[in-house]
């Protein structure tokens, strides 16, 4: 379907797939002749983004397609002065004059809908070529206020010249209303059924506890009993985490946080750290319950949750 040119909805949980199929879909139509955007991917988080971005890249190794990550906070230029992801190689000359001021030319845009509304307003994206547009994670990105933002990036190019397929755990009113204003009448919906997201193989329990203190004393004793591994513990509110992450430092384990809240620069080190097993508790909220591909042996659940279906994403992507 998105080889084609139909608009597309899929409703799917995190876990089955859904990144790697609309990349590679993504690559296919892309025209390497053609040295200007030409498909864009929103999502709502940095480290989605980055993790998009980095998928991308990997499937694109053996093509000359070029891939630029624009997530805010990210502040460091690198040799060519150049202060956003990109996949293009210092060598390349060509690319270097092309690419290392605005309007910016990569043939894949990846960001967050701040950064790229931002870009879009300023002129500084060439999006004359621009055909197909991703928007992943939207129940979680329009949840988190971005709708507003996202609509006026689709402001920017002209109804029916541009694919759209949006991605999403959940379908409510407000992306029906979105689907109905900006996408085709014959869109096509796709349903992946829940029975197949990844969290049957796993092991849930429940346990009650009166009060705070009776939530901490808890975690002392799952420390002693089952800390072998890597364990994500999810809070809905930030002003917890400190918290937390204090009372788990005095049992002597490695932990650190990680929150909205937080430098880019610091939530990169934190994530490679935790990546590179140097971090055995991560304290964070639901900015981690999508869009990072690590592997956890156990996930607390520290406050009940606000939205049911974040249960599947805490517990399906990174447990």
């Amino acid at each position: 379907l998105l080889e084609g040119n139909t608009d597309l909805v899929g409703l799917a949980q995190t876990g089955t797939g859904k990144t790697g199929t609309y990349i590679i879909a993504i690559l296919q139509k892309i025209r390497p002749d053609i040295k200007s955007c030409q498909a864009m991917i929103l999502t709502p988080t940095r480290e989605l983004t980055r993790q998009v971005y980095d998928e991308a890249v990997k499937l694109a190794t053996f093509t000359e397609i070029t891939i630029g990550g624009h997530i805010g906070g990210y502040n460091r230029a690198d040799s060519r002065g150049v202060d956003y992801l990109h996949n293009v190689r210092c060598e390349d000359v060509d690319g270097v004059k092309m690419y290392n001021s605005a309007p910016y030319r990569e043939q894949i845009v990846i960001g967050t809908p701040g950064r790229i509304e931002r870009l879009c307003s300023s002129k500084k994206l060439d999006m004359n070529e621009l055909n197909l547009v991703v928007i992943d994670e939207a129940d979680k990105m329009f949840g988190q206020g971005f709708l507003d933002t996202t609509i006026k990036i689709f402001y920017t190019f002209e109804k029916g010249k541009v694919q759209m397929a949006l991605y999403s755990a959940t379908i409510d009113a407000q992306i029906r209303n979105m689907c109905a204003e900006f996408m085709s009448n014959n869109c096509v919906h796709i349903t992946v059924p829940q029975e197949r997201v990844a969290t049957n193989n796993q092991t849930h329990y429940m346990a009650n506890v009166e009060n705070e203190d009776g939530k901490l004393e808890m975690l002392r004793t799952i420390f002693k009993k089952t800390m072998t591994g890597q364990v994500f513990i999810f809070c809905n509110r930030i002003h917890k985490i400190d918290m937390i992450e204090r009372a788990v430092s005095e049992m002597g384990i490695a932990v650190s946080s990680m929150h909205s809240q937080k430098e880019q620069d610091e939530r990169n080190r934190i994530v490679e750290e935790f990546r590179a097993n140097r971090i055995k508790v991560l304290i964070t909220t639901d900015v981690l319950a999508r869009g990072f591909d690590t592997i956890a042996e156990l996930v607390i659940n520290y406050d009940i949750l606000m939205e049911a279906e974040n249960y599947i994403h805490r517990a399906g992507r990174v447990g």
